[in-house]
């Protein structure tokens, strides 16, 4: 019985072609951020530039970099990450990339959609191919998971395509379409390659609406102003941010 807030990956081991001692299973995406944003320097350097002119706030703050953007880190640490779980071999061929990996008649790692399928969306050329990926999810009753292109990761070969799987009813392992970018690239896609983000959520039905800012609300805007712009540095991470856990 599943314990909210948990969430499970299978391996599908077809016919024991895979074992779960060896192979690369998915782990939380804050547990192996890419090396550009570990090195990354949160303040830029010791430039001294002026915030924006506020009649409460007029000191000098030192700017920060992209790595003391909260949003951007949660954006990117949010959810699981599915690595590829074997090299695989590309190739620039006549028509395209051409893809091959270790026994092949033992393993299928690679499919394919008709390019038919795909007519009609903006800037998608070619055979959008899929990876056959070895996993199945499952997720406690109301709870679905969102499959993207991992946030903030700018992988220049490859772009997933994003999806929603109800992921509380249906099991079976997934596929994970692609259009692939870099026709020119010849090398090796490495195992542990990050193919992409899984977030699950809760399913909840919303409605919209719109109103002016005014009265209780417009009081509530000056006060969140005034308590951010008092703070030098990362005003927003002190004052509203909530840790989120992924396991």
């Amino acid at each position: 019985m599943f314990n909210k807030g948990s969430i499970e990956f299978i391996l599908n081991e077809q016919d024991g072609k895979y074992s779960l001692s060896e192979i690369a299973k998915p782990y939380p995406a804050s547990k192996n951020l890419p090396d550009w944003y570990v090195k990354a320097e949160t303040r830029l350097g010791d430039s001294r530039l002026p915030l924006r002119p506020s009649p409460m706030m007029r000191e000098e703050s030192v700017m920060g970099s992209f790595k003391a953007c909260a949003p951007f880190f949660d954006a990117m640490s949010a959810g699981y990450i599915l690595p590829l779980w074997a090299d695989v071999v590309v190739d620039a061929g006549p028509r395209g990339a051409e893809f091959s990996w270790k026994d092949m008649h033992v393993y299928n790692y690679l499919g394919s959609h008709d390019e038919e399928q795909v007519e009609g969306i903006p800037n998608v050329r070619g055979t959008p191919l899929k990876f056959l990926t070895p996993w199945s999810i499952v997720t406690p009753p109301g709870y679905s998971v969102l499959i993207t292109n991992p946030f903030n990761r700018f992988e220049e070969r490859f772009e997933a395509f994003t999806g929603i799987i109800d992921s509380d009813t249906y099991n079976l392992s997934f596929n994970m379409p692609f259009m692939w970018k870099d026709n020119s690239f010849k090398g090796i896609l490495k195992e542990g390659t990050p193919l992409c983000q899984i977030i699950p959520f809760k399913r909840e039905s919303f409605s919209s609406k719109f109103s002016e800012l005014t009265g209780v609300r417009e009081v509530k805007q000056r006060k969140q102003h005034f308590v951010i712009s008092r703070s030098a540095k990362d005003g927003y991470k002190k004052k509203f941010w909530s840790r989120k856990v992924y396991k």
